[in-house]
């Protein structure tokens, strides 16, 4: 136990005694052997070192109370208070009526204490972070050698009342970084070894963290060797540069590999460590690769589309205007389809449909629609499209359609590894085959043919026009396109 001042004469050596007593605490424990001692050597009643709340409802927190014996900690409000006065004025000594100097406050008028030496609690960086204040429910009888005591002791609390904040604060952000979906590694600049991976590595990785202690960056880097990482980071080492960013790839245990986007960062302090805070790339890069895809598809479309558009205008200027604008309306109506369906397939019956829009009420009454759930590759929906706009135009002009008795029934199907269209009308005036074929024909007959090694053909019968199409399957079908709903 330390000795107790009882003379108004205070030994130099006295500060330096209550340090002593202090001892190796740490953390908490330093707070509690000071004030411990604080109280034994001066013979007062309160010691309290505490740190600031200046958030919300401010007030001042003890980590420390005595009061005769190390009671529980408590928090007084800050508004009105000495610890108030303490903080935006500084260092204070009221050695006698505390309580006529600081009527408003209410945790001193409880306690009736009579003397205060106060002083304040910095961190590294200068800044007040928290307190030490030692009261008595008399007059303090030695301010001065309190207050020097409690400068001796202002260095050691700033650092331990400085971890004491972070501590929450870093367990959360090691929390935080421990389930975080990116990836987080440290690893040594000695050993290159790894030392900590978070959980979001190691489960994308498929790595215990065990496993990963004996490995190093190169070992899940198949683009990179000991020499190359070494090259990487020797600016870092260097000082050159604070962070570095680069893409590669890292390989799973299961020797699957992803792509990644690293920055990388060197801690010479305390650690002498790299961090390397990583993002799962592999979308984004799939996302590039198909806009280049789209990209290159949209030229070759484009170049497609200028030449259809192009030839159908070659083949009806001499023709009425009206002839062009429905040709171009039916291709147009062919490019809604295939957008709405991501360039990628098109369901049969919504070919049809889009075609035949303006058909309107006669779509499901006098126009029947039958056939299974499937679709068409963008190229065989473009080809098809065409020609069944050619055979609604000449069904409402010349067919069955062009009366009110005629019907026309629309089916396809698949067998024998073929897919089958067929347009029939019935009801209608009779028809006869054209002495000159012109443009409509090349989009029914032709077109098919070279474009899609298809059989097509039409036969002009008593009760009506019959058209068939008939090509591969796997041709003409998206197999993973099959309509829904």
């Amino acid at each position: 136990m330390l000795e107790r001042s009882g003379s108004s004469v205070v030994p130099d050596d006295l500060p330096g005694r209550i340090l002593l007593g202090a001892g190796g605490a740490v953390g908490e424990g330093f707070f509690v052997e000071a004030a411990k001692a604080l109280a034994e050597v001066f013979g007062v009643r309160w010691v309290l070192f505490g740190h600031y709340a200046l958030t919300g409802e401010k007030s001042a927190n003890t980590i420390a109370f005595w009061d005769r014996r190390l009671a529980e900690n408590n928090r007084f409000p800050l508004r009105h208070s000495i610890w108030e006065h303490l903080l935006e004025t500084g260092d204070c000594i009221f050695a006698d009526r505390l309580r006529t100097s600081f009527p408003k406050d209410s945790a001193i008028g409880q306690m009736g204490a009579e003397g205060c030496v106060g002083r304040q609690i910095r961190g590294t960086d200068g800044a007040v972070i928290g307190f030490a204040t030692v009261l008595d429910d008399k007059p303090i009888a030695e301010p001065e050698a309190i207050e020097r005591a409690l400068a001796l002791l202002g260095p050691r609390a700033g650092a331990e009342l400085e971890r004491l904040i972070e501590r929450p604060l870093m367990e959360r952000l090691g929390r935080i970084i421990e389930e975080s979906l990116s990836e987080a590694y440290v690893f040594s600049a000695d050993t290159f070894r790894f030392e900590i991976v978070n959980r979001g590595a190691r489960e994308n990785l498929g790595y215990t963290m065990e496993e990963l202690v004996r490995m190093s960056p190169w070992d899940i880097k198949p683009d990179h060797t000991e020499e190359s990482l070494s090259a990487l980071v020797a600016p870092l080492l260097a000082g050159e540069d604070e962070a570095i960013r680069f893409e590669s790839r890292h390989r799973r245990k299961d020797g699957t590999c992803y792509d990644v986007a690293v920055r990388l960062q060197y801690f010479a302090q305390p650690d002498h460590v790299f961090f390397a805070s990583i993002n799962d790339i592999t979308q984004r890069r799939e996302a590039e690769r198909r806009e280049r895809v789209l990209m290159g598809e949209v030229n070759h479309r484009s170049k497609n589309m200028l030449a259809l558009v192009q030839a159908i205008a070659q083949q009806t200027a001499n023709g009425p205007p009206g002839a062009f604008q429905e040709r171009l309306a039916a291709l147009a109506a062919n490019q809604d389809v295939l957008v709405r369906n991501s360039w990628r397939c098109v369901p049969v019956a919504s070919l049809v449909r889009s075609q035949l829009g303006f058909l309107g009420p006669l779509i499901d009454t006098r126009v029947e629609l039958a056939g299974p759930a499937v679709a068409l590759t963008s190229r065989a929906a473009q080809v098809l499209g065409m020609a069944l706009h050619e055979l609604a135009t000449n069904a409402i002009k010349y067919g069955a359609l062009s009366g009110e008795a005629g019907r026309v029934r629309i089916a396809w199907e698949i067998g024998e590894g073929l897919f089958r269209f067929a347009w029939r009308e019935t009801g209608g005036p009779k028809v006869r085959e054209p002495r000159a074929q012109g443009f409509g024909s090349v989009l029914m007959l032709d077109q098919p043919r070279y474009a899609l090694a298809a059989e097509a053909r039409w036969r002009f019968e008593p009760e009506g026009l019959a058209y068939d199409l008939a090509a591969a399957a796997n041709v003409l079908l998206d197999t993973d396109g099959a309509e829904r709903g």
